[in-house]
């Protein structure tokens, strides 16, 4: 199973796997429903699971944590308010064509360190809280982007 961290701020968004060492952070992009942090932690989400679909062979698992509880029902209970649907929408097509399991967990905060720092660009207390991290760029998909 493959286990992933996801967190956004103010400055971006980042998910980190523990079992790689490696973390992943974006700015943010340029469109988004007005005045929420819910879209950019369902986006976070939504980045580490299209990841993830590329490291597993088919019937693989992954288990996703966001310190985001309204992210976690959205992904858990497939129901979001329209302008998130395409989230899930993109979410649920790439879990069948991968045929892998697709679960979202809540950790609170405290617990979700090097996710919170890599998303607000803090790579040298990343780092510091796990040793050795490699940390990578990576761009959501292109119709978040307003283009």
């Amino acid at each position: 199973m493959l286990k992933i961290y996801t967190d956004a701020s103010g400055a971006g968004l980042a998910f980190w796997i523990p079992s790689l060492n490696i973390g992943f952070q974006s700015h943010l992009p340029g469109s988004a429903p007005t005045g929420t942090i819910f879209y950019f932690e369902a986006l976070a989400i939504m980045s580490a699971l299209l990841d993830a679909t590329k490291r597993l062979w088919p019937d693989g698992r992954v288990a996703i944590f966001s310190s985001n509880l309204n992210s976690v029902a959205m992904f858990n209970l497939l129901a979001a308010l329209p302008p998130y649907n395409w989230l899930l929408m993109t979410s649920v097509d790439a879990i069948l064509e991968a045929q892998i399991d697709f679960r979202v967990f809540f950790v609170p905060g405290v617990e979700n360190i090097v996710a919170d720092h890599l998303s607000c660009w803090h790579n040298l207390e990343a780092i510091r809280a796990s040793s050795g991290s490699l940390i990578y760029p990576f761009s959501p998909p292109r119709i978040c982007w307003g283009q």
